[in-house]
């Protein structure tokens, strides 16, 4: 059996050194520099959305509208003026609508930051899939159309939450409240659907001061959030000064002779007051 010299391997060892010392150049002088630069972005990122965020928060308390108790204002309209003011608040918020914009109230930021504004027309999975490109570039994404309609892009939606999406998305007309814009107009399944994404929020404003502050909620959350709203106007039932938080209740009448409680989200809510109106009238 031939014996070989290690004089044979010289050549092939002098090349592998020369490789692993310019993989270790390219490394130490290219690739490390990069990851460096990639963490310092995100971590400012990071650092901005913080910044951001409670600048959103602060700025829309301070501008939040003087909503009189008692007088009627549609939660949608009052989503619309949310957005409007959180959109001077931050420069890389993004409002899309799929053609209904006077219906979701969406015009109000539309009017004042058309440069900002994406009509999407009637395709509810695009107009998804560009809210998702537009917040995977580091924008603040608000999306909005009918509830029922939300129906056609669920898939996107899903997908976009599994890839850790940062959407912001809102439902008008929901209910069976929407009356004469019929039974195919009214978001009846929107609540299952958008509860049943992957670490979502649905928030669901009983009035227009709980509309401003749950949008300024839902542009805070990291997740997908979606706001429902509703058409019809409804009265004013809490002060401009009430506190919001994501989950738990508030307990709006209460008395030691309680015997029924009724539990209301949205407009529902205001026909439990009636009722509850109804029942004390009973001595209930």
């Amino acid at each position: 059996m031939p014996q070989l010299a290690t004089a044979d391997f010289a050549p092939q060892l002098i090349w592998l050194a020369i490789t692993f010392i310019a993989l270790y150049l390219v490394m130490w002088r290219v690739v490390l520099p990069r990851i460096v630069d990639v963490l310092e972005e995100r971590q400012r990122r990071i650092d901005d959305d913080l910044m951001t965020a409670e600048g959103l928060k602060r700025e829309a308390d301070e501008a939040l509208a003087d909503y009189e108790k008692g007088a009627k204002i549609a939660t949608r309209k009052a989503y619309g003026a949310a957005l409007a003011k959180l959109g001077a608040a931050d420069p890389d918020m993004f409002v899309l609508d799929a053609d209904v914009k006077n219906s979701t109230f969406t015009d109000a930021f539309f009017a004042a930051f058309p440069e900002r504004s994406v009509e999407c027309y009637i395709a509810e999975q695009n107009m998804i899939g560009i809210a998702t490109g537009l917040q995977a570039r580091g924008k603040r994404a608000f999306a909005a159309t009918f509830a029922a309609f939300l129906s056609r892009a669920f898939d996107q939606v899903r997908m976009a939450a599994h890839s850790q999406a940062n959407l912001k998305l809102a439902g008008s007309h929901t209910g069976v409240s929407i009356g004469e814009d019929g039974a195919s107009q009214m978001g009846l399944e929107d609540v299952a659907m958008l509860r049943a994404v992957l670490g979502s929020a649905v928030l669901c404003p009983a009035d227009g001061v709980a509309a401003e502050k749950l949008t300024c909620l839902s542009a805070n959350y990291d997740g997908v959030s979606y706001v429902r709203t509703a058409r019809p106007d409804v009265a004013v039932i809490y002060g401009n000064d009430e506190e919001f938080t994501l989950g738990g209740s508030k307990v709006l009448r209460r008395s030691e002779s309680d015997r029924v409680t009724l539990v209301g989200a949205g407009v529902t809510l205001h026909e439990a007051l009636a009722a509850a109106d109804l029942l004390a009238a009973e001595a209930i």
